[in-house]
């Protein structure tokens, strides 16, 4: 978690296997569990932004993934603002 944290985990693995499927398997879990999972998919997404923003800025590839990745990780972070307003 401290990699995931510092950005130290590849741009790839943080967004489409951290956050993109952690999403998706939380919202399932949600959906057949209850919604105790719905509230920890918030959270996770809310504290996927700053791993996601910092795994962009240490990226080395194709600036515009790093640019959509960050893009992304606002858009979400508004969304987790906005369910909490």
């Amino acid at each position: 978690m401290n990699k995931l944290w510092n950005g130290d985990v590849p741009l790839v693995y943080t967004f489409w296997l951290y956050y993109f499927v952690g999403v998706i398997v939380l919202s399932l879990l949600a959906v057949v569990i209850g919604p105790v999972f719905a509230i920890v998919n918030v959270i996770w997404i809310a504290f996927m932004v700053l791993p996601i923003w910092k795994s962009a800025n240490k990226y080395n590839g194709n600036k515009l993934f790093a640019l959509l990745a960050k893009i992304s990780a606002v858009v979400s972070g508004i969304g987790v603002l906005g369910i909490f307003l």
